[in-house]
């Protein structure tokens, strides 16, 4: 699988935050987890120190995991991108999400495959996010509301992406 030029872009610039996002993301994209597998790898080699020490939470167990858990853990991934975070998205994408996600496949098309205005709106919150993240690159002093907002909005936009909930 050929990674993505803004993957490569954001791996050549050391661009941490954008790594990140792309990767967990990736864990929603698709549920082989090869696309995931192949980012990382290629994140390793380009920065060896990438994976972090786990920060020492304890995971809930399998019979608590629901949407909102995943959403959470989704938002800590950012702060803690430790191998013992990853393997529980890994698990819960599974278990949460199983059918509903599915490998990349760039022959999909809108005509083929019709998108929820749910899924758009969860994408464009979390495009925000990202944006209010984007400000601490560009601004000296930025506001931990705004941080907290963004996180926050990326999170929301993630979960009415992957939810099952509402209809086209």
């Amino acid at each position: 699988m050929k990674l993505s030029k803004q993957f490569t872009d954001a791996l050549e610039s050391g661009n941490i935050l954008q790594i990140k996002l792309m990767l967990k993301n990736s864990l929603i994209l698709d549920s082989s987890g090869k696309m995931f597998d192949e980012m990382l790898n290629e994140t390793i080699k380009k920065q060896p120190g990438f994976l972090e020490d786990h920060d020492g939470e304890v995971f809930k167990a399998e019979d608590a995991w629901n949407e909102s858990y995943f959403n959470e853990q989704m938002v800590k991934v950012v702060g803690n991108f430790s191998k013992e975070r990853i393997q529980l998205l890994r698990q819960m994408t599974k278990k949460l999400f199983g059918s509903n996600t599915r490998s990349v496949d760039r022959t999909d098309s809108p005509a083929t495959e019709p998108v929820s205005n749910r899924k758009v709106m969860g994408g464009a919150i979390a495009a925000l996010g990202v944006a209010g993240l984007g400000c601490k690159a560009f601004m000296e002093e930025v506001p931990a509301a705004i941080s907290i907002i963004s996180v926050a909005a990326i999170g929301v936009g993630i979960y009415m992406t992957v939810s099952k909930g509402g209809g086209k």
